[in-house]
């Protein structure tokens, strides 16, 4: 189906109309940051998520070690909690990454502008 320029043109003049809008803007800007706020909360639910995993998989690996008397299986939790301590700071810095954006893009414009 051929598309003539003259639709083309006015479809490119309404999305302009509806982009310029003052008020689409805001509800962009608005859904962009509830977006980011819902994955930071996200990301803070997985990281505590992480920290019980962290310490039951450790608990669990040195009862097993101490139980069977096996240095390798105690040899084993130190390394289940830092690959999962690794893990759990890569979410931190993602938070605060996402944090970082919020703050600059969104409160403190808002705040310069409305205090």
């Amino acid at each position: 189906m051929a598309v003539s320029d003259e639709e083309v043109d006015v479809e490119s003049s309404d999305v302009n109309d509806i982009i310029g809008d003052a008020g689409f803007a805001r509800d962009l800007l608005l859904a962009e940051y509830r977006t980011l706020r819902d994955e930071i909360l996200k990301k803070m639910d997985h990281r505590t998520s992480l920290v019980v995993c962290s310490v039951t998989v450790s608990s669990a690996v040195l009862g097993f070690g101490i139980e069977r008397k096996s240095a390798s299986l105690l040899l084993v939790s130190p390394l289940v909690s830092l690959l999962l301590g690794i893990l759990i700071a890569f979410y931190n810095m993602q938070i605060g990454i996402a944090s970082e954006h919020l703050r600059r893009h969104y409160e403190q414009p808002v705040a310069r502008r409305f205090t």
